[in-house]
């Protein structure tokens, strides 16, 4: 039996680099099939929606960076920080068909999101997830299943990443950070004339955003 660390952003590749504790990485749905049947594969900010018959026939472990049950569903992060959230944890849970719904092996935190940049936040919590995933594949724990009140997130679309109107300071860097990393997202931007700018590497100086 082998652990694989399953990703698909630069974040998680340079936090598997920097701890070869697993031998194993994979970054596509037919590297993960190239593996051996009933292996564990970690999944790491994997966007994808998992296959089926990878559910059934590999030990497939996620990360949501939210205490679940409450938080299922889509851009935790961003929606964590829209809600005024200051922090966060991260849950480790037995895949399943039902999205975010399985049982739960850890829970890590707390994770503070009121600072810095998307792509920040993941790479801390990349590295927090490997080192999850090494406890996991260590002791084997028995998860157990979710409880407490069920609170599903909504995928945010590309055209809320337009700024709007009349946003305080605090609304304005949160805005801007919590989509300033490459993925499904664009960046935050606002039209100006014949122009559309987009805003990144925010910084919060008390009554100023930069």
């Amino acid at each position: 039996m082998i652990a694989a660390i399953a990703g698909q952003r630069a974040w998680v590749a340079e936090a598997f680099a920097g701890d070869r504790r697993f031998g194993n990485y994979v970054s596509t749905t037919d590297g993960i099939r190239a593996l051996p049947k009933g292996s564990w594969i970690f999944f790491v900010h994997w966007s994808d929606r998992v296959p089926a018959d990878v559910l059934t026939d590999y030990i497939c472990v996620g990360f949501h960076m939210t205490p679940l049950p409450y938080g299922r569903g889509g851009n935790p992060l961003q929606n964590m920080i829209l809600m005024g959230h200051k922090e966060t944890r991260l849950t480790a849970y037995r895949m399943a068909e039902e999205l975010d719904a399985g049982p739960i092996y850890l829970q890590r935190g707390p994770i503070p999101i009121d600072v810095g940049s998307a792509e920040g936040i993941y790479t801390h919590v990349s590295m927090m997830s490997i080192d999850m995933a090494h406890e996991i594949w260590g002791k084997k724990p028995a998860p157990e299943q979710q409880s407490g009140p069920i609170v599903t997130f909504r995928r945010l679309e590309p055209e809320e990443c337009a700024l709007p109107p009349k946003l305080t300071t605090d609304e304005l860097y949160d805005r801007i950070r919590m989509i300033d990393c490459p993925g499904d997202l664009p960046s935050a931007h606002l039209r100006y004339g014949n122009m559309i700018l987009h805003l990144t590497d925010a910084r919060h100086f008390g009554a100023f955003v930069t």
